[in-house]
């Protein structure tokens, strides 16, 4: 908001597009820069497409990306899964709303089957979500060229 002359508020514009955030984890560690699964080039290239492409599609149900909700705890805390493929594997982003066209990054893993990789990136992403829900957690906006351009 702005505060125009002392007794007027303007509303600042809502924003057009989605902002996509990643979780910091106690040590530091920036989820959507260092996965917790094997990371190659094509794989972290095909992520950061990802972002940029979602990003300007309002309804996430339309996203090429867009998996499912997930069930069970990891449901009860709102998960929600992306997936794209590189690097001849199945990647997949476990993310949450946080806020109006908010998403925060919880885990990138990898997935085959009902074989997760790491084994516990559901459980990883539950907790972190946990910790997104009570407004504790430490997040950082995802930049991908447009948005770098906006701030230069």
């Amino acid at each position: 908001m702005v505060l125009v002359n002392k007794n007027v508020i303007r509303s600042t514009p809502e924003s057009e597009t989605w902002t996509f955030k990643s979780f910091v984890t106690e040590t530091g560690t920036d989820v959507a820069k260092v996965w917790d699964t094997d990371q190659p080039f094509a794989a972290d290239e095909a992520f950061r497409a990802m972002v940029k492409n979602n990003r300007k599609i309002k309804n996430y149900r339309e996203w090429t990306s867009w998996r499912h909700d997930m069930s069970g705890k990891a449901g009860e805390q709102g998960i929600v899964e992306l997936g794209f493929k590189a690097a001849g594997k199945a990647y997949r982003v476990l993310c949450v709303f946080n806020g109006k066209l908010c998403i925060v990054v919880l885990c990138l893993a990898y997935h085959k089957g009902s074989v997760w990789t790491p084994t516990k990136a559901v459980e990883t992403a539950t907790k972190r979500a946990k910790v997104v829900n009570s407004g504790k957690a430490e997040l950082n906006v995802i930049q991908d060229e447009d948005n770098l351009e906006a701030l230069i």
